[in-house]
């Protein structure tokens, strides 16, 4: 692989967050320590992705934080692959003098390893299309309280050879330093934010915009009958008003850890919006690591529904639906002392106003759930599966009466 074609790597993508530009060390690179293996039994070991080094280790961006606390920097290092040419690395985390590490939510600094897994790391240098290598970065509150915020935004990466600054869309200034690396530290912004597009100055003064890729509701559709009627469905009910999103329902994780959520928001055509259920920070849904306490979008997340598909009606009440989620490298204390099991399965759906209450009756236990007021959002969470089980879930409506429904439980 050679360094031309060494595509970026990107082992974690977080969310923005923040208004202020950070500071920037644009002095010649410092040689940093090389960092020995630190454990950290309160978490899960990651999976390792060793580097290894040929050459010097530097610091070639630093930052301050927000909150005066220790400073970030990036970390960059050469490594070739196989024996074949070399290329380069960066890696972000936290300084204490010399010394190069991570601060997970309420933990000390934990040194980083060469490790692509240890910290958020991007290798390789091909910056297709002229595009920047950015990556953004959201730190979270303690995840472990149940309701993690966006802590902070740290958007990093290199720009391109001959730019010297990128300007994105959100006013966040990135001014390139040694080998063209940019750091900046964010108070705290919803998860996904700020977008990576925006505008690339050249040294000579020129500009242009750039943006990355994103999927677009409204393109790309196969020109087929169906499509053009999916089309049309989609543009009919609007798009959601992001400026708008609240919380329809929250409900604990049976292990701990981040709550589940579904999130609803007012459309441009005068409609609802409604997501899939997910973990909550801030008011957002997130895919959390909870090694390094950092947040990045769910899968499909963020993308809320605004098409009214199975909505309940006076005839059927109550509409159900069950997802299926694979819980990976959270904290063990769930495991181990609640004896809890790994996976959820999450029973969600929607009810109409008629509806008081909704009771769901399984081999493991009974519970109710009220539907949101406003929404008629239900959801309930529980570890593990329920292999071959129909769950029983029954709508009690204002005038007494109940409609009970066998759903399926996907395990």
């Amino acid at each position: 692989m050679t360094a031309r074609r060494a595509v970026a790597i990107v082992l974690i993508a977080g969310v923005g967050i923040g208004g202020t530009a950070a500071l920037i060390d644009r002095s010649e690179p410092q040689r940093a320590l090389a960092a020995p293996v630190a454990g950290d039994a309160s978490r899960t070991a990651a999976q390792r992705v060793p580097i290894l080094p040929i050459g010097p280790v530097a610091i070639v961006a630093r930052a301050d934080d927000p909150g005066r606390a220790a400073p970030w920097a990036i970390r960059r290092l050469v490594t070739r692959a196989r024996g074949n040419d070399a290329y380069p690395c960066l890696q972000l985390g936290r300084l204490d003098g010399a010394r190069f590490g991570w601060i997970a939510p309420g933990r000390p600094l934990r040194l980083a390893r060469f490790d692509q897994a240890d910290v958020p790391t991007i290798c390789g240098e091909h910056f297709l299309g002229g595009l920047p290598q950015l990556s953004t970065i959201t730190l979270t509150t303690d995840a472990a309280a149940g309701l993690p915020r966006p802590d902070r935004t740290i958007v990093w990466g290199a720009l391109p050879p001959g730019i010297a600054s990128a300007r994105l869309s959100d006013g966040t200034e990135l001014r390139a330093g040694a080998h063209g690396t940019v750091l900046a530290v964010l108070p705290g912004r919803p998860v996904g934010e700020p977008h990576v597009a925006g505008t690339l100055r050249t040294r000579g003064g020129a500009s242009r915009p750039f943006s990355f890729p994103g999927f677009d509701r409204y393109t790309g559709l196969p020109p087929s009958r169906e499509d053009e009627r999916v089309h049309r469905r989609l543009r009919e009910a609007g798009s959601p008003i992001t400026s708008r999103i609240e919380i329809a329902a929250r409900v604990p994780d049976p292990a701990g850890g981040a709550a589940w959520g579904i999130l609803t928001a007012p459309s441009t055509r005068g409609g609802t919006c409604f997501s899939v259920p997910g973990r909550v920070v801030g008011k957002r849904l997130a895919a959390i690591e909870p090694r390094l306490g950092v947040a990045r979008p769910a899968p499909f997340g963020q993308q809320l529904d605004c098409v009214q598909r199975r909505a309940p009606t006076a005839a059927q009440p109550l509409r159900m639906d069950v997802l299926l989620s694979s819980i990976s490298d959270e904290d063990p204390t769930g495991t181990t002392q609640l004896r809890r099991l790994n996976d959820r399965t999450v029973l969600h759906g929607r009810t109409t106003a008629d509806v008081t209450a909704v009771t769901i009756t399984t081999s493991r236990d009974i519970r109710t759930v009220v539907p949101d007021p406003r929404t008629g959002v239900v959801i309930a969470v529980y570890d593990g599966a329920f292999p071959d089980e129909r769950l029983k879930v029954t709508a009690t409506l204002r005038d007494g009466r109940q409609r009970t429904v066998l759903q399926a439980s996907g395990g």
